[in-house]
C-alpha cells in the first residue's frame, strides 16, 4: 500500500479529484443532509461546524493512510464525494459515494471509476469489500456492472467484494460507454 500526499490531486476521464479539506464543508453537508441523496448513507445533521470538525479528525486517519476521502470537480465546479476507507494491506471499501443530482449521467460512474484506480492501481490495493442497501436497486445495478461479486449480508445491506483483475476487465468496457 502507498500513501497519498496531502496535496493528492488527479485528473482523469474529464474529472478533478482531490482530498478533502475543511473549505468543503458545507458543500458536503449539502449533500449528505439532501433527504433524497443522503436517504442510503449514515445521517448526518446538517451542522457545517461539525463537519469542519469530522473533517479534521478525519485528516488524521488521512495521514496515517487509512482513510481517504476525495472531492470531485468537472470544469471547477464541485460534482461529488467518495471516500476509500478501512485500508489494510491489500484491501479497501469504497463507499459514502454520493454526487449532485444535477450533474451529466456519466459523471457519477466516472467518479466511482476514478475512485477505484486510486484504489487499485495508485495505493495497490487488490480488492474492495463494499457494502450497499438492499433497497438502493440503481447502485446495486451500478455495482453489478463492474463486476462486484455479492458474498453476504448483514440485514440492512449487500456485502460485495470487487478484485482488481475483474475491475480493470469492467472499466474499459464501461469507459467505452460512459466516456
Amino acid at each position: 500500500m502507498k500513501l497519498l500526499p496531502p496535496d493528492f490531486k488527479i485528473s482523469k476521464y474529464g474529472i478533478t479529484a482531490r482530498l478533502v479539506n475543511e473549505i468543503d464543508a458545507e458543500f458536503i453537508v449539502r449533500l449528505r443532509s439532501d433527504a433524497r441523496l443522503g436517504r442510503y448513507l449514515h445521517a448526518s445533521d446538517g451542522d457545517v461546524e461539525k463537519q469542519i470538525q469530522w473533517t479534521k479528525e478525519y485528516k488524521k486517519r488521512e495521514i496515517q493512510g487509512t482513510d481517504y476521502y476525495f472531492i470531485f470537480f468537472v470544469d471547477n465546479i464541485p460534482q461529488g464525494l467518495c471516500r476509500i476507507y478501512n485500508i489494510n494491506e491489500n484491501y479497501g471499501t469504497v463507499g459514502s459515494w454520493i454526487c449532485r443530482p444535477d450533474i451529466e449521467q456519466n459523471v457519477p460512474v466516472l467518479t466511482l471509476i476514478l475512485t477505484r484506480d486510486i484504489l487499485f492501481d495508485i495505493l495497490k490495493l487488490d480488492i474492495d469489500y463494499f457494502d450497499v442497501r438492499k433497497d438502493n436497486k440503481k447502485v446495486l445495478r451500478c455495482h453489478e456492472l463492474f463486476g462486484a461479486e455479492k458474498i453476504g449480508d448483514d440485514g440492512d445491506d449487500f456485502l460485495f467484494k470487487l478484485e482488481k483483475s475483474i475491475y480493470l476487465e469492467k472499466r474499459d468496457l464501461l469507459l467505452k460507454f460512459y466516456l
